[in-house]
């Protein structure tokens, strides 16, 4: 299935072409629009990878969710020593 895709139009510094073009020249990527690809989901990706690292870090400062992690240890940890008996006993 193929994706759909828009054409449009992008600005770039002269330096940056010549960079992408010696970077096609060199087989790094098989076109200028296949580098601009790549790189523009290399940047999504970091982007969308801080975002959930920021949300992680609210997480560890977080009161009530800490204290809820802690109920949860503390009610699945009977169940934890069950299941590793079990497994011991097969």
């Amino acid at each position: 299935m193929s994706q759909q895709t828009i054409q449009t139009t992008v600005d770039i510094p002269l330096l940056l072409l010549r960079k992408a073009d010696e970077a096609v020249g060199q087989k790094i990527a098989e076109s200028r629009n296949a580098l601009i690809l790549r790189a523009l989901e290399e940047f999504l990706g970091l982007w969308e990878q801080r975002k959930i690292d920021e949300q992680i870090a609210r997480m560890a400062l977080d009161l009530g969710y800490q204290n809820l992690q802690r109920k949860m240890v503390e009610e699945y940890e009977q169940a934890g020593w069950e299941a590793l008996q079990i497994g011991r006993l097969m």
